[in-house]
């Protein structure tokens, strides 16, 4: 199978099914997983698909790109890196993941109190 075939069947499948998993799609397309998450990566690259570890889904909306939200709320996220490091002791390694605020807590509360009790809870987990 070409190239421009395999990948409209990858678009065909992904449509039909919201996303492929290249581990069980590359023996069903009969080809290897790595000329798969290449295929994957074209698509992804021209807009077509949205990567995501272990295959790819539809891209549902500008925000589901990385790049198109790395500055989003980026007022929340720098105070709430202040709040942190009050709270980081001298010489302490902190890991951070991707994370959402609940919606049931305006985020600015948190903020305007560094002593809020779910600031200090969510601070105390990372610690």
């Amino acid at each position: 199978m070409m190239k421009a075939e395999r990948q409209e069947q990858i678009l065909r499948k992904i449509d039909a099914n919201g996303r492929v998993v290249v581990t069980d799609y590359a023996k069903e397309l009969g080809v290897t997983e790595a000329t798969l998450r290449k295929d994957l990566q074209e698509l992804d690259d021209r807009g077509l698909v949205q990567r995501v570890h272990g295959g790819a889904m539809k891209p549902d909306t500008e925000l589901s790109r990385f790049e198109n939200r790395v500055d989003l709320g980026k007022d929340v996220k720098t105070k709430l890196a202040a709040a942190a490091m009050n709270e980081i002791a001298e010489n302490r390694v902190i890991f951070i993941d991707e994370g959402r605020i609940q919606e049931d807590e305006p985020p600015q509360e948190l903020f305007t109190n560094p002593k809020h009790p779910r600031l200090k809870a969510f601070l105390s987990k990372m610690l």
